[in-house]
């Protein structure tokens, strides 16, 4: 008996291990009340349906919740329904074994079932899902027919990115599919698995998989074929992203003088200069525009001038240096922008080999085939060196090659970052995240709140966010409390809760306070700015200042603890009593500026004796500039009105003689008055003529101008790129005044000599309207010309039409008044130029 019992507890121990060992490990649990508004989504929703363990599905859950972090990115969503504990029962009741596939939906309906016998690794369900994420976009090629077909479609309008996959589901047919995703508005994309459908394009005998850039854009309908070029790099992610950014630019551009880089320069590719003069110009260039079609992507042609006089270092020399026709070259234009001087002779090439040091030269006549052989020869050589034509990038970022189509960051540099931080997740504890029931409680529990409204796919949302989430980090340490002052509502999934808080646009920073709303943040977006504005509404504003003790620490900016080190401004009102007419309007002006300036004041016998350290008397108000050597304070004028004293408060804040930056430039653009910009290195800043401005910024007679300075001391500085464009060949030190009003440029004419006498009296000949000559007096107006955007804009009514089928040959399309992109009389519309294709299903990215 107590053998059989032993057995017994034997079995039921064994049969324990072998359920705990065989339990599986779940993720992404949905809800079976939440499944029916998840698979109703417009967008790819992606669902496994947990019955009981089947061999090797911890292996594919695994795999899953590694591809569902990344498909989150292209706009999929994936869940789990444990049908144990929580059956849908639509799905989990079927008889058919449904816990041996996938099911994907979309619109409330299932798109297709995946085996999960095809679901064998993280590559396999990324291009399986992918796949039908883009369904119709990315169509498999089953015939010659039907690639013939794509590109009859595709002439004149869009190129072609065809590829030839061993099997759908592999490490390649993802690196496909993943790319197609980014670039599928500008181009199409298609596969086949048919070794048969090649001969259509290519002799190349296809063992492994391989894509085809097929340039159909510059096709015309009446062509047998598009131009077809062979992608040669290694089949992974870094280098055929490399590849498609490559393709999306121009790779032959005219060099300019006022920027000698080339737009290839930091992307890895070889680069051929070919240089002409104004008599060889066009026929030069038609000869490189004919080459260059078969190194897209490989090679980049930039075609200098060397007559045009900017390029030499020489001005004296002039195109009597140059001989017409094939004649010698000044070696200055070569030295000057770095390419050495092996060439002699116009036209003629030069071409730098990634990773090498020099140039290599042609040294034979400038033709076509010459050309073409020359740079082949280079890039063999290059090949065998190397093993393939692109070097190992194993520390490349790959969001770093990606980027959004040029159309859609031309104007907006937000968007571009944005892109390439698209997979840095930001997860903290300081800014939680509200939903309908937890914002009513966040701003009751709250003294001061400030709520971030946004969503996801918002360019701005996603650069700010980690900087919101720092700041957050700031603050709760600041307040002692973990939670921080801040918090976020996901509009796309609380609409609700944003639609009661009047949200139009995103984000939007609303500020609760005593559970209220307060005001709106409109400041800038960065991690300092938000700590200062929440800091400051901790405060009462303006402070009371009660003893002696508290002023000092309030004029060396640690008082109150929590503002210590945010602010470099502050306002301090001294009055009699604080009944008086100048306190009322000063506890007036407070209130406006509360959030933006930190004000304080004093009354009784402390404030007249505070009021003699800084040469007054009671009522005064002092701007206190805690970063300012040249003006440490300013005293405002007596019984200012409220606008008034508001409007002298924020100007007073600036420096006398400051820095000029990004962040501050508006302020200063605010005041409507021209600028007086010393240009300079560190030391020029530091020495005696920064000193000569500052004294006259300080003295206060030229009021009419604002002062302030920009370092060169890095040749990619701002300050640099603005020097030269004020100026083609500026000295330095450079005074200049601008005039933003009138869009004009006034160069001090002796930057060799800045003296207090010498800048005064150009000031003034200025304020007089006497320097009106700009040629003895270096003066310049802006230069003219149109402030155009990269490429054209969409044509959305063309888009319109399209979706209706109402499309007309690009020949026969008109133009509404009301279109963006229009033909110039005589000349024929670019269609590449004007094509985007229509909105795929994951733009909700």
């Amino acid at each position: 008996m107590a053998s059989n019992t032993r057995l017994l507890w034997l079995c039921i121990f064994v049969s324990v291990l072998v359920s705990v060992a065989s339990a599986v490990t779940l993720f992404n649990n949905l809800p079976a009340e939440d499944f029916k508004e998840f698979k109703k989504s417009p967008f790819v929703r992606v669902v496994y349906f947990y019955k009981h363990d089947i061999p090797r599905l911890q292996n594919f859950l695994d795999d899953f919740k590694e591809s569902s972090e990344i498909l989150q990115d292209y706009g999929v969503k994936t869940g789990i329904v444990n049908c144990k504990e929580d059956p849908v029962k639509e799905f989990c009741e079927r008889k058919h074994p449904i816990e041996s596939h996938i099911l994907i939906f979309k619109s409330g309906y299932v798109m297709t079932e995946l085996g999960l016998d095809s679901m064998f690794s993280v590559d396999a369900i990324m291009s399986n899902i992918l796949q039908m994420v883009l369904l119709g976009e990315v169509p498999i090629v089953q015939s010659s027919e039907e690639l013939n077909t794509i590109m009859k479609i595709s002439k004149g309008q869009k190129d072609v990115l065809f590829s030839y996959q061993k099997a759908v589901g592999t490490y390649e047919h993802r690196i496909f599919m993943e790319v197609a995703f980014v670039y599928g508005q500008k181009y199409k994309f298609a596969f086949t698995t048919s070794a048969d459908v090649i001969p259509t394009i290519s002799t190349f005998d296809v063992r492994t998989p391989s894509i085809w850039f097929l340039q159909c854009t510059a096709a015309k309908k009446t062509d047998k074929a598009c131009p077809v070029l062979r992608y040669t790099g290694p089949m992974n992610l870094v280098t055929f992203s490399r590849y498609m950014k490559l393709i999306s630019i121009p790779n032959v551009v005219d060099l300019k003088p006022d920027n000698a880089q080339t737009p290839f320069g930091d992307l890895n590719i070889h680069q051929a200069y070919v240089f002409t003069n104004n008599a060889l110009y066009m026929e030069t260039k038609t000869t490189v525009e004919d080459v260059a079609k078969d190194f897209i992507g490989l090679v980049g042609f930039a075609i200098v001038n060397v007559e045009d006089q900017s390029f030499l270092t020489d001005r004296s020399a002039s195109a009597n240096h140059i001989r017409s026709g094939r004649g010698k070259t000044d070696n200055a234009v070569f030295h000057k922008l770095g390419y050495g001087s092996k060439v002699k002779s116009v036209p003629s090439v030069t071409m730098k080999v990634v990773g090498s040091e020099g140039l290599g030269a042609m040294e034979i006549q400038f033709t076509s085939t010459n050309l073409k052989n020359f740079i082949n020869d280079k890039i063999v050589t290059y090949s065998e060196d190397h093993q393939e034509e692109y070097p190992e990038t194993e520390e490349e970022s790959i969001d770093e090659l990606f980027e959004v189509p040029p159309e859609e960051i031309q104007d907006d540099p937000i968007a571009e970052d944005a892109y390439l931080l698209r997979r840095k997740k930001v997860t903290s504890p300081h800014i939680p995240a509200l939903t309908d029931n937890t914002s009513p409680e966040f701003i009751h529990n709250k003294a001061v709140g400030l709520i971030m409204f946004y969503v996801n796919w918002d360019a701005k949302t996603q650069v700010f966010m980690e900087q919101y989430a720092m700041a957050g980090e700031e603050l709760a340490k600041k307040t002692n409390d973990a939670t921080s002052p801040l918090a976020r509502v996901n509009c796309a999934d609380w609409p609700d809760v944003c639609e009661n808080n009047n949200i139009t646009r995103y984000p939007t920073f609303k500020l609760f306070k005593e559970m209220k709303l307060h005001s709106d943040y409109e400041g800038k977006m960065d991690k300092g700015s938000v700590v200062k504005f929440v800091s400051l509404h901790l405060l009462e504003s303006p402070v009371v200042l009660r003893m002696k003790a508290d002023v000092e620490s309030f004029i060396t900016g640690t008082y109150p603890s929590i503002i210590s080190g945010e602010v470099e401004t502050l306002v301090l009102g001294l009055f009699a009593e604080d009944t008086d007419k100048e306190a009322k309007v000063f506890s007036k002006v407070g209130k406006e500026l509360h959030g933006q300036h930190l004000l304080g004041y004093i009354v009784g016998p402390v404030a007249k004796e505070i009021a003699s350290r800084f040469e007054t008397d009671v009522p005064s108000v002092v701007v206190v500039k805690l970063n300012d050597k040249l003006q440490p304070y300013i005293v405002l004028p007596e019984k200012l009105p409220t606008e008034d004293m508001i409007a002298s408060i924020k100007q007073s804040s600036l420096p006398t003689f400051g820095e000029l930056k990004a962040s501050n430039f508006m302020a200063y653009q605010s005041l409507q008055r021209p600028f007086v910009i010393l240009f300079g290195t560190t030391e020029i800043i530091n020495g005696q003529t920064s000193q000569v401005i500052g004294e006259i910024a300080k003295s206060g007679q030229f009021s009419d101008f604002i002062f302030c300075w920009m370092n060169l001391d890095d040749d990619s500085s701002m300050g640099n790129y603005i020097l030269h464009s004020y100026i083609t060949e500026p000295a330095i030190p450079s005074v200049v005044m601008v005039n933003h009003k009138e869009g004009k440029v006034y160069s001090y004419p002796q930057p060799y000599d800045i003296t207090n006498a010498g800048i005064s009296k150009w000031l003034d000949l200025l304020k007089g309207g006497e320097i009106t000559n700009p040629t003895s007096l270096s003066a310049g107006e802006f230069r003219e010309g149109k402030w155009k955007p990269m490429m054209p804009g969409y044509d959305f009514l063309f888009f319109i039409d399209t979706e209706m089928g109402l499309k007309k040959e690009p020949e026969e399309r008109e133009f509404r008044s009301g279109g963006i992109i229009r033909p110039k009389a005589g000349k024929e519309l670019d269609i590449q130029q004007a094509e985007a294709p229509h909105a795929p299903p994951h733009t909700e990215l």
